[in-house]
């Protein structure tokens, strides 16, 4: 699976395999989905700690890469 690398105008230069994103250097695209309900509480998740980035923290219900096929 390949993950799309973006300039700092989200314009795709590249495309990377997961293992070769550099977390301090390259930008790519994430989409998430944040759940919410009649009295505006927010659904928050914790990451697994197995995760290479951010183990443990907690975020959108649901998020991921965008692929290189996807728009």
């Amino acid at each position: 699976m390949k993950i799309q690398i973006v300039d700092e105008n989200d314009n795709i230069v590249s495309y990377k395999e997961r293992t070769g994103i550099d977390y301090k250097k390259d930008i790519y695209r994430v989409s998430a989905l944040w759940v919410t309900n009649s009295k505006g509480e927010i659904l928050v998740t914790q990451r697994k700690l197995s995760k290479d980035k951010d183990p443990g923290k907690w975020g959108a219900a649901v998020a991921g890469t965008v692929e290189e096929s996807e728009t």
